[in-house]
C-alpha cells in the first residue's frame, strides 16, 4: 500500500522487528490542508496516528491501533461550521502482492471468517495512506449544529388553484356531477 495520499509515512517491512514497535506520527499544516481538500471538508486541524506493527506470517505485516482527527464542515441544515473528532481504530493484515493467491484460483467466502489481509506492493507500507483512509470512513457525511432542526416547507392551502387532474374530472363525470 504505497498511496498517493498527501499524509506519507512509509515503513520498510524488513525494518519492523520480530517483537514489533509502536509508531506515532501527526500531520503537518501542508498535510492537513491537502487531506482537507481530498476529504472535501472545510478544515482538517488536526491528524494523529498511533500504530503497532508486527511482522505477521512469513512476510507480511500487522498494524493496529487507533487514529483520531477534528474535521470542521458545514452544518447540512443551517451552513454553521461544525467540528467533528474523527477517532478510528485499525486492525489489518497486509501480505505482499507476490505471496496471494492467483485470480484462477477457488475462492471462499465465510462471513464469520476474519478478513483477508490487504494487499501491498514493494517492500514498504505507507501507514499514513492508511491513517488517512480510516479517517475519511470515519467522517460524518451529514453533520448538523447541535439544535439544528430541518422545517420542511409548508405550502398554503388557500394557494392550491391547480387545475384538478384529468383523472378526477373523469371520475366526476363518471358519477354525473359537473362541478
Amino acid at each position: 500500500m504505497t498511496g498517493t495520499f498527501p499524509l506519507s509515512h512509509p515503513i520498510s517491512v524488513d525494518d519492523v522487528s520480530p517483537s514489533g514497535e509502536t509508531i506515532t506520527f501527526r500531520a503537518g499544516e501542508g498535510e492537513l490542508a491537502a487531506l482537507a481538500e481530498a476529504f472535501d471538508v472545510a478544515e482538517l486541524t488536526s491528524l494523529e496516528a498511533a500504530l503497532t506493527v508486527k511482522p505477521w506470517r512469513r512476510d507480511g505485516l500487522s498494524v493496529a491501533g487507533t487514529v483520531t482527527a477534528t474535521v470542521t464542515q458545514p452544518c447540512v441544515v443551517t451552513l454553521a461550521p461544525v467540528a467533528q473528532t474523527v477517532s478510528e481504530d485499525i486492525d489489518l493484515r497486509f501480505q505482499p502482492a507476490s505471496r496471494m493467491r492467483r485470480q484462477d484460483d477457488e475462492i471462499s467466502v465465510d462471513p464469520d471468517a476474519p478478513d483477508p489481509p490487504e494487499v501491498f506492493d514493494g517492500d514498504s507500507l505507507d501507514l499514513g495512506a492508511i491513517a488517512a483512509e480510516h479517517v475519511a470512513l470515519g467522517i460524518d457525511l451529514y453533520p448538523r449544529a447541535p439544535g439544528a432542526r430541518f422545517e420542511p416547507v409548508v405550502e398554503d392551502e388557500e394557494e392550491e388553484d391547480e387545475e384538478p387532474s384529468p383523472f378526477a374530472v373523469l371520475e366526476r363525470l363518471k358519477r354525473g356531477e359537473t362541478e
